[in-house]
């Protein structure tokens, strides 16, 4: 089987590794930061041509923030290994909560997610009993760390705690870390924080394979065209009905608004043969996998192949990652600027196609005690002014940016792209770094009490802090569950 070609980006990462740097990797969505973060550790565990232990490790823990990503990721390395030419399959895995297939982190390629990983490593790992609280942590150590759409890691547990044990492991475990949405500046401290090199490389020449020319120049950013448009006003059926293309997304922000407005273009469609469907997080899973696939199936198409009826995707923030699919209109309601890039990565998300993003600006009705205001939920909700400053901040500077026609009304490339996350996060992206530069010692403190006590009641500040929820187990004979009996926290 003949390898595929490699970009330039992704042998700048694999030569980046092989020279004993750790990377921070910032590349459009559906460019292949996947296979650039495999190919390294595929090639060194090929049986063909293997990499000497001693060069790099013979294990990777893939970590992501959502299990709908860690669950699909098995696809993802089937397609690895047949771009890559390579037909040995190596043992994997699925560690999440509803795919609790590898406990101990025994696979040579385990996806999980990071609540997943930084348990482990906290000598409190959600699969395995106290007693067995210190095996995953050495499989840690020893393995090679992938940590994608890092954007999505909480600034106030998530992202400390890993980027504290990160500073650990820096001068003994290789790690990626992956996103398509940081801030230069953000990106810029990362690497002095973590000691390791950002590609692209602001300062490498056109030439290099890290430069962000070569960037640009990626297939998958030739011939395409998305452009933004911004709306003063509510995202509703009527706005959809007049910019609607053969396959059309909607992201509302909370549920409740996605539901009404797929039963107003339900309404406004009736006899018509466009298909909508409605996805969102409260489906069962049973029923929302089944949306999924065919969603994947209608959206998953390029424009040139897709011959089927009009369809209109109603959807949440759902749709943001673990999606691969496109459309030829994106209409969204306003959220921070990373975030609606990320749903733009479902909108002409392949060479050659040419899409239209239109952003709307909800407001609160009228008979509202905020009438006119807008309505930022769930990135900040009136009266939570501390606790949500900086959904607030995002939201109003991304408002702001829309409006002064820097960034509508023409071609959104990479690089444009750049500027729009910029001019929105920079501020905001200083303090979360100048915060988690403040607090390390403290966070170290706490990590290491967690360690040395396998106390499985700090890990939700550490790694996931949801509040005060209580988790009720409803089961007609518990006696008889021997996993219930054992650990319960392994759900």
């Amino acid at each position: 089987m003949a390898m595929m070609r490699m970009y330039p980006f992704q042998k700048a990462v694999e030569r980046a590794l092989s020279e004993g740097h750790n990377v921070i990797l910032q590349a459009p969505t559906g460019s292949g930061k996947t296979l650039a973060a495999l190919r390294p550790f595929l090639r060194a565990v090929n049986p063909d041509r293997p990499t000497p232990p001693d060069q790099f490790p013979r294990k990777c823990i893939y970590s992501v923030p959502m299990r709908v990503l860690a669950n699909q990721f098995e696809d993802e390395y089937r397609r690895s290994l047949r771009r890559l030419g390579m037909q040995h399959e190596i043992p994997i895995s699925i560690q999440t909560g509803e795919h609790p297939d590898d406990p101990r982190f025994e696979a040579a390629l385990i996806f999980a997610t990071i609540d997943q990983t930084l348990s482990s490593f906290l000598h409190v790992p959600y699969g395995l009993s106290q007693r067995q609280a210190n095996l995953n942590a050495g499989a840690i150590i020893s393995s090679y760390l992938v940590f994608d759409e890092f954007h999505l890691f909480g600034p106030d547990d998530m992202l400390p705690t890993t980027l504290a044990m990160l500073r650990m492991l820096r001068d003994t475990t290789p790690f990626i870390l992956m996103t398509a949405t940081f801030s230069r500046q953000m990106l810029r401290d990362l690497a002095d924080w973590l000691g390791a090199v950002v590609i692209p490389d602001e300062e490498a020449g056109p030439e290099d394979d890290a430069s962000r020319e070569q960037m640009l120049a990626l297939p998958p950013q030739q011939n395409k065209e998305r452009v933004f448009h911004a709306h003063d006003a509510s995202l509703t059926a009527e706005a959809v009905l007049a910019h609607q293309g053969q396959r059309t997304l909607c992201v509302c922000n909370t549920v409740a608004r996605a539901q009404a407005l797929y039963q107003e273009l339900k309404q406004a469609l009736a006899g018509d043969d466009t298909r909508v469907t409605l996805l969102h997080s409260r489906f069962y899973r049973k029923d929302r996998e089944a949306k999924e696939q065919v969603i994947r199936k209608v959206f998953g198409e390029s424009v040139e192949s897709y011959t089927g009826p009009p369809h209109i995707l109603v959807a949440t923030q759902v749709v943001e990652v673990g999606l691969d699919i496109t459309s030829e209109v994106l209409h969204t309601e306003l959220a921070p600027a990373a975030t609606i890039l990320q749903r733009a990565g479902r909108c002409a998300r392949r060479e050659g196609e040419r899409g239209e993003v239109h952003v709307y600006l909800p407001r609160y009705p009228e008979g509202h005690e905020h009438a006119g205001e807008s309505d930022y939920a769930p990135y900040y909700l009136p009266g939570r002014e501390k606790s949500m400053a900086r959904g607030k901040k995002l939201c109003d500077a991304t408002w702001e940016a829309l409006q002064s026609g820097e960034f509508t009304g023409r071609h959104m490339d990479f690089e444009l792209e750049q500027r729009f996350i910029d001019e929105v996060h920079t501020p905001v992206d200083q303090e979360i770094m100048e915060w988690v530069c403040r607090n390390e010692s403290k966070r170290l403190s706490d990590m290491l009490k967690t360690m040395e006590s396998a106390d499985y009641g700090r890990a939700p500040d550490l790694i996931r802090n949801t509040g005060d929820t209580r988790f009720v187990f409803i089961h007609p004979a518990p006696e008889r569950e021997p996993k219930l009996q054992r650990n319960p926290w392994h759900y």
